[in-house]
């Protein structure tokens, strides 16, 4: 291992390059059917190359531990180009509401287009939710098990008792609905804003 210490910014990115690169002539195939000497000489050049490959992954590794990076290839995110957030957002309509600053910082941490996509709808979801209260009529689909349609007459506000579920109550019973799920039917008037009217 070289004593002096590195002076000059280590760049993560092309050391786990030279690193792969050092690896593979660890890896490399002895010759066969020469002279001892050169095959000796062969085994001495992968030695040499294994001593610098430790050598290289210990200053990436107090590089790395010391700043808390890692080389983008072992990031669970990714930066994206303006013109990559472009493509994804016209992929992925639902993802122009989010802004690209946030398309970018969320991809940044992983969060893969899919998921962004989930958190949109989820978030849409939950805006301007109706008021629903005693005396609505409401159908909506059960949560879990078979899907299947219920409707009811509502004796109380319903509540929500997980990210996609409410429980709604007739005063005989509490069932765990689908939110996204849930229409009003009937009421008097005062219930401006129907579940059924929020894409899910």
């Amino acid at each position: 291992m070289t004593e002096n210490p590195r002076t000059e910014p280590m760049d993560l990115d092309k050391e786990l390059e030279a690193m792969r690169e050092k690896a593979a002539e660890v890896r490399a195939p002895l010759p066969h059917g020469v002279e001892t000497w050169e095959a000796v000489k062969a085994i001495e050049a992968r030695a040499t190359a294994g001593w610098h490959l430790a050598d290289m992954f210990i200053g990436l590794d107090v590089v790395a531990t010391a700043s808390k990076r890692a080389p983008r290839a072992w990031q669970p995110g990714r930066e994206l180009s303006d013109g990559e957030i472009a493509d994804l957002v016209e992929r992925h309509p639902d993802l122009a509401s989010l802004g690209d600053d946030w398309v970018r910082r969320l991809a940044g941490v992983g969060v893969a287009p899919f998921q962004m996509v989930n958190l949109v709808r989820r978030v849409q979801g939950r805006r301007g939710l109706p008021e629903l209260k005693a005396g609505d009529v409401v159908e909506a689909t059960l949560s879990g098990g078979t899907p299947r349609t219920v409707r009811l007459k509502l004796d109380r506000t319903p509540w929500p008792i997980g990210p996609d579920a409410t429980t709604v109550s007739d005063g005989q019973s509490v069932t765990a609905v689908v939110t996204a799920s849930i229409r009003v039917v009937e009421d008097d008037g005062t219930t401006t804003v129907r579940w059924a009217d929020v894409e899910s």
